[in-house]
């Protein structure tokens, strides 16, 4: 698992990580694994997770009054999964986050990614995963 995490890193980064580098991301992310229709994270509770998905897939949704599934995102292989807003300001999740079919992730708690992300080649991989997600928001703005 953490040889797909390495490989997603160097491959949006503009160098290899190093050892001590590694070594750290290794120390910090921990192996979580979830069976088909197991829950990441319920509405209401405060997410302590960050996760990356190496191998299936999962899906965050919402649940109106009437029971009716709102899906907000679906997650593959190789994505970053959670809820980033519930995770920084420790706030209940206004989503579900749920496994379609048996899940590997590596997950980082708050503590850990504190450690994490004092390496300069997090902040990175950060500025880059940032600038893919608010460049299609820019472009939907702009439409008539």
């Amino acid at each position: 698992m953490y040889d797909t995490l390495i490989e997603y890193i160097n491959s949006r980064v503009s160098r290899p990580l190093a050892a001590n580098e590694i070594n750290i991301i290794k120390n910090n992310f921990v192996p979580y694994k979830l069976k088909k229709r197991e829950f990441f994270l319920h509405e209401g509770d405060v997410s302590s997770y960050m996760g990356f998905l190496a191998k299936g897939s999962m899906k965050k949704y919402s649940t109106d009054i009437k029971g009716t599934e709102h899906i907000i995102s679906l997650y593959i292989e190789g994505w970053w999964v959670g809820d980033r807003e519930s995770f920084e300001k420790l706030s209940p999740s206004s989503f579900n986050i749920e496994a379609c079919e048996d899940a590997d992730l590596l997950v980082l708690t708050k503590q850990a990614g504190e450690e994490v992300f004092t390496l300069p080649i997090m902040h990175e991989l950060t500025r880059h995963l940032d600038q893919n997600i608010l460049s299609p928001l820019r472009k939907e703005s702009m439409l008539p």
